[in-house]
């Protein structure tokens, strides 16, 4: 249906300039979808016991992600993959596990 609705869309608006159109489209076919209400200000309402497994699988699936990447450490400037890094959760930087190790090994020595 929203593919019939684009090529309407599509011939409405000349051939052109159709893109805002298509994407205000399908936000409000979105709404529609979960049946959001103006009252909620266009927020999607998560029953409580919904919201701990969903929180888990965005955290997992995040981790996952992150694993399968490649990232430079910022003590030793070595590319690693995610499965050998820890990345700070409130600025982003990402470390190798064995820099990390030797810092706090460091810290805790000194």
């Amino acid at each position: 249906r929203l593919k019939d609705e684009g090529t309407k869309l599509w011939e409405d608006y000349g051939r052109s300039s159709v893109v805002f159109a298509y994407i205000d489209l399908l936000q409000q076919a979105a709404e529609r979808g979960f049946d959001l209400a103006e009252e909620n200000e266009g927020l999607l309402e998560v029953p409580q016991e919904m919201k701990i497994p969903l929180l888990d699988f965005d955290i997992k699936a995040k981790r996952a992600k992150f694993e399968q990447g490649t990232y430079d450490c910022g003590v030793c400037l070595e590319p690693k993959k995610g499965s050998a890094c820890y990345q700070l959760a409130r600025c982003g930087h990402v470390f190798c596990v064995a820099c990390l190790q030797d810092f706090y090994n460091n810290c805790i020595t000194e």
